[in-house]
């Protein structure tokens, strides 16, 4: 059991603080790395109270909203595990319960997963997460990289595959990662959902969805670039299916592109629509042909 613990991973212009700590001077350049063996395994894990920060001195950044990656601080109010080990480069174990929360105001209540780190990977599979306003489901999600610390840059150099079952996405939740999604009011019911990529590069590979407040439901598949920067956020998606009413995809436009005029209404009112084609372009200069 660990309790009131903490953590600082800091990088500058010399690196990060843990590589500057592990990394020896004098080892000759052409010594072979060799994998550690069993270094620890136990049956039960319990951590209270961890708070863990990351902090990039070279580019610190500035947000107003969101989860900040170049300064993340986040508490880990319980962490509950078992068959945890660390063996041939690999950190493997079963997480049953895990709370956290970040000084953005993201707030997970529950988490569970099993897991497996190492060889600039992470695997979990039957991944469930639980915040404020989402419950999401994975069958696998995965994140890989390249050097020692992505972290410092995650938007851009983690890349990402997820496998989602039936979820409840609130866009409340997502705007903690993208802040370009905030203040759309928009909860989604997925009923199936591939991603692959980085967050600022995101291919879709499938997403079904009903989505609660306007009733659009359908199948999109496509890939959204430039999150988390509103202002650089670009879709190209083709849809199948898409059912909607003239009211719904109102709703939906006002509250993506505020400035955009659309007045479908005018044209079909109380009739449910199904549209196949393409969406793509900006927020607030979307091209739909189809």
């Amino acid at each position: 059991i660990v309790s009131n613990a903490s953590f600082m991973l800091v990088t500058d212009q010399r690196g990060s603080n843990i590589s500057r700590v592990f990394k020896s001077q004098n080892a000759p350049k052409d010594t072979v790395k060799k994998e550690p063996g069993n270094i620890f395994d136990a049956r039960a894990v319990e951590i209270n109270n961890f708070r863990f920060r990351l902090i990039n001195l070279n580019n610190p950044g500035i947000k107003d909203f969101g989860i900040n990656w170049k300064d993340l601080d986040i508490t880990v109010h319980k962490l509950e595990g078992k068959k945890a080990s660390f063996a041939g480069g690999y950190m493997e174990g079963e997480v049953t319960n895990l709370a956290f929360s970040e000084k953005s105001g993201y707030d997970v209540s529950f988490m569970r997963g099993k897991t497996k780190v190492g060889h600039q990977q992470t695997v979990i599979d039957d991944l469930k997460i639980a915040d404020n306003y989402s419950d999401l489901s994975f069958k696998q999600f995965t994140m890989t990289f390249e050097k020692e610390s992505p972290f410092f840059d995650f938007l851009n150099r983690v890349q990402i595959t997820a496998e989602m079952e039936e979820s409840r996405l609130d866009f409340k939740s997502l705007a903690y990662y993208a802040e370009a999604m905030k203040d759309k009011n928009m909860i989604m019911d997925i009923q199936d959902c591939k991603v692959d990529g980085p967050i600022s590069d995101l291919v879709v590979s499938v997403l079904k969805f009903n989505e609660r407040n306007c009733g659009i439901n359908g199948t999109l598949q496509g890939r959204l670039t430039g999150l988390p920067e509103i202002n650089d956020f670009n879709l190209n998606f083709l849809a199948r299916n898409l059912n909607f009413t003239s009211k719904g995809i109102e709703q939906v436009l006002h509250g993506w592109a505020p400035r955009a005029k659309a007045a479908i209404g005018k044209f079909v009112q109380n009739e449910e629509l199904t549209f196949n084609g393409k969406v793509s372009g900006m927020l607030d200069k979307l091209k739909i042909d189809g």
